[in-house]
C-alpha cells in the first residue's frame, strides 16, 4: 500500500510537470501540444562567407495566420541560448548577420544568414509570441532544432570563354554560391604576368601568341583571409587542328596548396572547345 501510494505521488508530480509551462526567463516552456507545429530543415550547411536561406513556417495554437506577432531565432538549448533574429525592433539581437525573411503573420519564419562565420556554427530554434494571448506563447524547441554548419569556403566558378568581334575573351568568376552581398575579394594572376593582373569578377582580354600553353586564375578572399582559387588553361589551336591531339572533352584534377591565407585550391579545366580567329585561343 505504501508502495502504491509513493508511485500515484511520482505520477500526480510528472503529470504536473509534463502539463505546466515551464517558460520562466531562460528556461525552456514543454507543451505537448498538437496545435503547434513547425517546418524546417533539420541541418543546413553554408560556406565560411557567403549566404544561405532557410525556410520556414509554422502553426501555433491551431492558426497559421497572426496580428502583430512575434518570432526569434535563438541558437543553443531550452535553458541557455542567445537571440540572433527577430521582427521585435525593440529587442537587439547578437548576429547582425542573421536576418528574419518571413512574415511572422503569415506564418512564415524564414531565416536568412549572410557572410556566414565559424562562430555561427550551432542549434538554432525558434520562440512564437502572440500580442493578443501570452498564453499562446511557445518554444519550438522540444519539436525540432535546426544545426548549422559552416564549411570551408569552395573553389570559385568560371564562367565559358565567351569570344567578341576582333578575338577579345570575356571569362567571368563567381562564388559557389550566389549571394545579394559578399564580403569576398576576387583578383586575377596570369601566369605570364607578374603579381596580380585584374581586380574584376568578369575580365575581357585579347589573347596573343605568347599565351600559348598559359593560365589564368581567379582567386576568391573572404574575410577570414581564406583563399581559393579556380585555373584555366589557354592553347593555340590552327586551321581548327588539335597539335597535341586531345580529345578528352574535360581533364580535371584538384591540387591543394597550403597559402598564408588559408588553402588555395586550383581547379583547373581543360576543356576541348570551338576555334575563333585564323590562330585562336580556347578554354581546354
Amino acid at each position: 500500500m505504501k508502495v502504491g501510494m509513493t508511485c500515484r505521488s511520482i505520477c500526480s508530480a510528472l503529470t504536473a510537470i509534463i502539463l505546466s509551462p515551464l517558460w520562466r526567463g531562460s528556461t525552456c516552456e514543454v507543451i505537448h501540444d498538437p496545435g503547434y507545429s513547425i517546418t524546417v530543415a533539420s541541418r543546413v550547411s553554408v560556406q565560411e562567407g557567403l549566404c544561405v536561406s532557410i525556410p520556414c513556417t509554422f502553426t501555433a495554437g491551431g492558426n497559421n495566420t497572426f496580428t502583430n506577432s512575434i518570432i526569434y531565432w535563438r541558437r543553443g538549448t531550452c535553458s541557455e541560448y542567445v537571440n540572433v533574429a527577430t521582427n521585435n525592433k525593440a529587442f537587439t539581437v547578437d548576429n547582425n548577420n542573421f536576418q528574419l525573411m518571413g512574415n511572422p503573420d503569415t506564418g512564415n519564419c524564414t531565416l536568412a544568414i549572410s557572410h556566414a562565420k565559424r562562430e555561427d556554427t550551432g542549434e538554432y530554434y525558434i520562440r512564437y509570441e502572440d500580442s493578443k494571448n501570452a498564453q499562446l506563447n511557445y518554444n519550438y524547441c522540444q519539436k525540432t532544432r535546426t544545426t548549422i554548419t559552416v564549411n570551408d569556403l569552395g573553389a570559385p566558378v568560371i564562367s565559358d570563354l565567351k569570344t567578341d568581334i576582333g578575338g577579345a575573351v570575356t571569362v567571368t568568376c563567381s562564388p559557389p554560391v550566389k549571394c545579394p552581398t559578399t564580403s569576398l575579394v576576387i583578383q586575377w594572376k596570369k601566369s605570364n604576368v607578374d603579381g596580380i593582373w585584374k581586380n574584376s569578377s568578369t575580365i575581357t582580354f585579347t589573347p596573343s601568341g605568347n599565351d600559348h600553353q598559359e593560365s589564368i586564375t581567379c582567386e576568391m578572399t573572404n574575410f577570414k583571409g581564406t583563399t581559393t582559387g579556380n585555373t584555366i588553361l589557354l592553347y593555340e589551336y590552327v586551321n581548327n587542328t588539335c597539335p597535341y591531339g586531345r580529345r578528352n572533352p574535360i581533364d580535371s584534377w584538384m591540387n591543394p596548396v597550403l597559402t598564408g591565407g588559408g588553402i588555395l585550391t586550383f581547379l583547373v579545366f581543360s576543356i576541348i572547345g570551338a576555334v575563333f580567329a585564323f590562330k585562336r585561343y580556347i578554354l581546354v
